[in-house]
């Protein structure tokens, strides 16, 4: 083999790994431009589904949720029980309006007698009358229909739901340390601890929380 052969065969091999480099790069290339629109999808994805959740949060301000109130309480007229029931029950003053109600049902399929009653779900006319329902039975708190205790909550999305039930393990281990904590919208927890308000996202932060306080007691 020759001098110049020996080159032609060097720059033929150089040529070869330059090409393939180049091809290497152009498939580089194409998944930083995959993985580039794959996260401007899920940006945008992540956005609908807050602009869901927000439309729907604002389709239920007027609505809230009575929870065990026994099947068949409410006889054929639901809006007409709650309207007269309601102002009793939460001692409510006397109103220059009565309570209107857009509409009320159960939610779900009727069960079996040993099931739980429906939640009944309530849509005001007007939100001042719901804010002045809701912080009545906030401050009454034991709530009774015929010795049956009964609850108002907000209604909230789905999401908002699903969120704010992931809480319910931590919120059980709160009770117990005596910690005082709630849940804020849209699914928030704020607890006192010290004198000082702390608030989480999730619940493996409050877990978190939970076991530092439990180390420095101990």
């Amino acid at each position: 083999m020759t001098a110049i052969d020996a080159v032609r065969k060097d720059v033929g091999e150089c040529a070869k790994r330059l090409t393939n480099a180049e091809e290497r790069l152009s498939t580089e290339d194409e998944q930083t431009g995959l993985k580039a629109t794959v996260s401007n999808l899920e940006k945008r994805n992540t956005f609908l589904e807050e602009k869901v959740v927000d439309l729907e949060m604002r389709s239920r301000l007027n609505n809230l949720r009575l929870v065990n109130l026994p099947e068949g309480a409410e006889g054929s007229d639901t809006c007409g029980f709650l309207e007269s029931w309601i102002p009793e029950v939460l001692d409510l003053p006397t109103l220059r309006s009565p309570l209107i109600f857009e509409g009320a049902h159960r939610v779900g399929l009727k069960r079996n007698a040993e099931s739980p009653p429906r939640t009944v779900i309530m849509k005001f006319l007007n939100y001042k009358q719901k804010e002045m329902v809701l912080k009545a039975a906030k401050v009454k708190l034991d709530i009774l229909y015929k010795n049956q205790r009964v609850r108002f909550y907000n209604d909230v999305a789905t999401e908002v739901h699903k969120q704010r039930k992931q809480y319910d393990g931590v919120r059980k281990r709160l009770c117990e340390l005596g910690l005082r904590h709630g849940i804020i919208s849209p699914a928030k927890l704020v607890l006192t601890y010290r004198e000082e308000t702390h608030k989480f996202d999730t619940s493996a932060e409050v877990q978190t929380f939970i076991n530092q306080i439990q180390e420095v007691q101990e």
